[in-house]
């Protein structure tokens, strides 16, 4: 039996992604390493909640 699992798509608004941006812009004038590891945990999230939509909610 093959088992597929579905992805959702992750979508943010516009707003949002605009404050991600600038929190990440904003952790960057302290750290840029904090800044990038910031960004790629944001990333990381979107991918898990493309698995698992719940986690979300």
């Amino acid at each position: 039996m093959c088992s597929v699992s579905k992805r959702y798509r992750v979508i943010f608004s516009e707003r949002t992604g605009e404050m991600l941006v600038q929190h990440v812009r904003f952790v960057a004038q302290v750290s840029s390493q904090a800044a990038d590891k910031l960004r790629l945990g944001i990333i990381e999230s979107a991918k898990f909640l493309q698995k698992f939509p719940e986690h979300g909610a």
